[in-house]
């Protein structure tokens, strides 16, 4: 346990002090955080692991002279690599050090970090390093034997300056820290701009590419990002280090700064960023949304269930570039969705009424239950299909694609892939049962794996079996009088 009389008992012994802190970067942080915060830093075992991957860069001992690291936000990340960096000037304070990440902002508050712990009395007074004075700008520093450290944005110009030095020895770091702002991780250019600068730009920065150390700390944001890059066509020159934010026995790895109340709310309400920034497991947009494997399959269907209903995406034409009408009946046992039968072919508004009549006779028959509602979305195709059958004696129920915005309290149109994101954490949790044999199965999976949620025009069976998700979670609580205020508000 770091204290003040320990910090003052180290400045007392500067010379094994300092030997204490070189050779040991866990020792560093530890004394240089309670330094400077007045506070204990807390070491998870992901922190120790990264911090033995960078000492052996340092020390040459790693296998690979890059280090990848993905982690979660919160997890001290950017503070890890602060410390890394002010450390090796104590390793060598001629080093050389090029520090980058996606914002001007970002990278002038960090290196002002590095910068006022090279400048600190507790520093000075045991490594003998201090900054030198007429280059003291956050940009680009100099230390008072001419290391320097400097700080630019991802697509920055970098000329006449280099990351380590020309020698075998530890002379620096090329540290790339979030290449990209999360909020463009949907833009191609923008994750190729990230991946042209690192191969253009900052490879070229490096004063011996045999010996110099990368590193690269960041949370994933696609499949196609930069760590994602690095595997395909770099992984013999890096070493991975994956933190996922839950671990294997379904705890959180650092519970003081993420609950696992908060990582399975934000699985729940948004699975993309869940499985990218906060489980480096980043899903494939425009497909693979969904993977088979996440869906439980029955041999023989239960023999009650709590709840029988049908959910209709409608379509009319038999037009090849029309849209597909789909089917779907849904067996509700406790929190298990069954989904029994589906129906999916182009037909013609006749015949779509005919289909559907038999559809709901079909599902009485077999399940020796009438299903209590159909449920037909109410947008253009399926307003003529509403009207065509009321008055018929089949349970119509309307369905609307809004979602409720609790913030701004509006009725707002709910895209393809909000819609997948309320329920998506009933397919994750394998709380869908397909059969494991019937001929609609097959395409039904192609679909799933192939759902974008970006409006792909086969993507039918999934959007009803989206809106069936959601009926049952909420429409057995539903006063019928008032189901439109209750599914749009």
């Amino acid at each position: 346990m770091i204290n003040d009389n320990l910090i003052k008992e180290l400045l007392r012994n500067p010379v094994e002090t300092r030997e204490l802190l070189r050779c040991s970067l866990k020792n560093y942080i530890s004394v240089m955080h309670y330094y400077l915060a007045r506070e204990q830093f807390i070491f998870k075992p992901f922190h120790l692991e990264i911090i033995k991957s960078i000492e052996d860069l340092v020390f040459g001992r790693a296998e690979k002279q890059n280090l990848a690291i993905s982690i979660a936000p919160r997890c001290g990340k950017s503070e890890l690599l602060k410390d890394a960096l002010s450390w090796g000037f104590t390793i060598n304070p001629k080093g050389n050090n090029i520090y980058t990440s996606y914002s001007d902002k970002l990278i002038l508050d960090f290196s002002g970090k590095v910068r006022d712990t090279v400048d600190s009395e507790f520093y000075k007074t045991i490594f003998n390093v201090s900054l030198k004075q007429d280059t003291a700008s956050k940009a680009l520093w100099k230390t008072n034997q001419d290391g320097v450290l400097m700080a630019s944005a991802l697509g920055g110009t970098i000329t006449g300056f280099g990351a380590g030095v020309s020698s075998d020895e530890f002379g620096g770091f090329l540290a790339v820290d979030d290449p990209m702002k999360a909020d463009d991780y949907k833009s191609e250019t923008e994750r190729q701009n990230v991946i042209d600068y690192y191969t253009a730009t900052l490879k070229s920065r490096l004063n011996n590419k045999d010996k110099t150390p990368t590193i690269l700390i960041m949370q994933r944001l696609h499949k196609n990002d930069l760590i994602g890059w690095l595997k395909q066509n770099e992984a013999e020159l890096w070493k991975f280090i994956e933190v996922p934010a839950i671990d294997k026995n379904n705890n959180s790895i650092f519970p003081e700064k993420l609950s696992l109340k908060f990582l399975n709310k934000e699985k729940q309400i948004d699975p993309y960023t869940f499985w990218s920034q906060y489980m480096q497991q980043p899903i494939a947009l425009g497909g693979n949304l969904i993977k088979s494997e996440w869906y439980k399959r029955y041999n023989v269907a239960p023999q009650e269930f709590d709840d029988l209903y049908i959910v209709c995406d409608t379509a009319f034409s038999k037009k090849e570039s029309a849209d597909f009408t789909a089917f779907m009946s849904i067996g509700i046992v406790g929190n298990n969705i069954y989904v029994l039968d589906v129906y999916n072919k182009r037909v013609d508004f006749p015949n779509l009424k005919i289909d559907l009549k038999s559809f709901f006779e079909k599902q009485k028959n077999t399940y020796n239950k009438t299903p209590n509602a159909i449920y037909i979305e109410n947008k253009a195709s399926g307003q003529s299909l509403l009207q065509e059958l009321e008055g018929t004696g089949l349970p119509i129920k309307e369905i609307y694609p809004t979602v409720r915005n609790t913030e701004l309290q509006r009725e707002e149109r709910a895209d393809k892939l909000r819609r997948y994101n309320e329920v998506s954490t009933y397919i994750y949790d394998g709380y869908v049962w397909l059969p494991e044999v019937s001929g609609w199965v097959l395409d039904f999976l192609n679909q799933s794996e192939s759902f974008d949620g970006l409006g792909d025009a086969h993507d039918d069976m999934i959007d009803t079996l989206i809106y069936g998700i959601k009926l049952s979670k909420e429409v057995r609580q539903i006063d019928w009088q008032n189901f439109k205020k209750v599914f749009s508000r």
